[in-house]
């Protein structure tokens, strides 16, 4: 399968750093079919499969408010893994966890060291919404818990949540890759309490005592109701992939389904929400 790689050069916002900026643009393209994103120096780069590209995203994207240049190549299957390797680097959180790939050498000086391959899944911990939630579950380790974790991708943060002591942790996606992405990190890690589920197939029978979502603002309002389901009274309810400025509406919508606003972790412009099921 060969994917497009639309490049995206933002127009840079007076008083936004180009970092700052590509993360505003990021949030506003979450709706569109790509399936990653990676961020470069001055922009965006947004791989979507070559089969789902058409001339109509092409203008969308040419003539969007926030995108100053755009320019797109396809790059051939066989290239992919290559093309992604060559940009990914260990993560580093708190010198405690180390994220990296087989390609990188290990190194033992951090307590959590999880192998990730990226592939095409969003998950590696690059990006901030990602970063909040693993710096968060080394502050608040899971020890115990049942744990969820929505909108999975990789399963870089089931895998962690498993390593600082989960007792089962569920992972469920809408994409099919990732769910197979995930099997093979979960293998990699040798994980044995990490089950990976396809959204569709996933049964609601069960509840948890922590459900992590990092996943674009429309999607979590939209999953609330689940959210709600999946809850007891004392669940706690970590929400990422929020822009500060939406923080306001999630949190009222939130508050419609018993989940009480606890704090927030911020690396701007984007923001972790803790809430807690209170009935």
């Amino acid at each position: 399968m060969n994917y497009v790689a639309y490049t995206l050069i933002p127009r840079v916002k007076q008083g936004l750093s180009a970092e700052e900026t590509s993360d505003m643009l990021l949030a506003e393209l979450q709706d569109l079919p790509f399936e990653s994103f990676e961020q470069i120096e001055n922009g965006l780069i947004g791989y979507i499969q070559q089969e789902l590209d058409n001339q109509e995203l092409y203008h969308q994207l040419l003539h969007h408010s926030q995108i100053a240049k755009v320019s797109r190549e396809i790059i051939p299957h066989q290239n992919w893994n290559e093309a992604w390797e060559s940009a990914f680097q260990p993560v580093e959180i708190n010198k405690q966890v180390r994220v990296r790939a087989l390609f990188h050498p290990p190194d033992p000086s951090f307590a959590y060291e999880l192998v990730i391959q990226p592939k095409m899944s969003f998950g590696t911990g690059h990006h901030a919404t990602t970063r909040l939630i693993l710096e968060e579950l080394v502050v608040q380790p899971p020890v115990g818990l049942k744990v969820l974790d929505m909108g999975c991708g990789t399963s870089v943060l089931g895998i962690l949540a498993e390593k600082l002591g989960a007792a089962k942790v569920d992972a469920v996606d809408v994409d099919s890759q990732c769910v197979e992405n995930s099997i093979e990190n979960i293998s990699l890690n040798q994980c044995s309490q990490v089950s990976v589920f396809l959204l569709d197939e996933f049964k609601l029978d069960r509840t948890y005592e922590l459900i992590i979502a990092n996943i674009q603002r429309n999607v979590l309002l939209e999953q609330m109701p689940l959210y709600d389901r999946l809850s007891d009274n004392g669940t706690h309810l970590w929400l990422s992939g929020i822009m500060e400025h939406d923080k306001d509406v999630v949190i009222k919508y939130a508050e419609e389904y018993n989940f009480r606003f606890i704090k927030e972790k911020i690396l701007a412009p984007w923001v972790l929400l803790i809430l807690k099921k209170m009935v």
